[in-house]
């Protein structure tokens, strides 16, 4: 079955949790025979991250596809869809390929409805400033 060995992981680490986490996403070194590359686990408020399944030999690659993932989890876990937008975070995508391509954020619709449910669940929420470009 697909993803049991991330499922169990999640379920294992819930006794760890503490009474006022929001939710937890852990990144998992698994096994090369478990593909899935993440899933989420919205009754436990937990999402996985296989890093092993997100393998490349350019370890900024491998960098930014857990990112990409971490974000993924947060934000599925807090409601979102996969979004059509091909830059947005949370793109349905098939292969590693279409994962590099997507963007590091949320697109903007997502955006705002991410800081609310932050913002519900008693999280603090701060925007970056932005560097001016040169």
């Amino acid at each position: 079955m697909k993803g049991k060995l991330l499922k169990n992981i999640a379920l294992k680490l819930q006794s760890h949790r503490a009474a006022n986490d929001i939710c937890v996403v852990v990144l998992v070194v698994g096994r090369d025979s478990e593909r899935l590359h993440a899933t989420v686990e919205h009754d436990i408020t937990t999402a996985t991250v296989n890093v092993t399944a997100l393998h490349s030999d350019d370890p900024a690659v491998v960098e930014k596809r857990v990112k990409r993932h971490v974000m993924r989890g947060f934000g599925f876990l807090f409601g979102l869809k996969p979004a059509p937008d091909p830059f947005c975070v949370t793109r349905h995508y098939r292969t590693l390929q279409e994962l590099d391509k997507m963007g590091m954020n949320y697109c903007p619709p997502y955006q705002g409805k991410f800081k609310a449910e932050a913002l519900k669940r008693g999280m603090t929420v701060s925007t970056p400033s932005r560097r001016p470009r040169k």
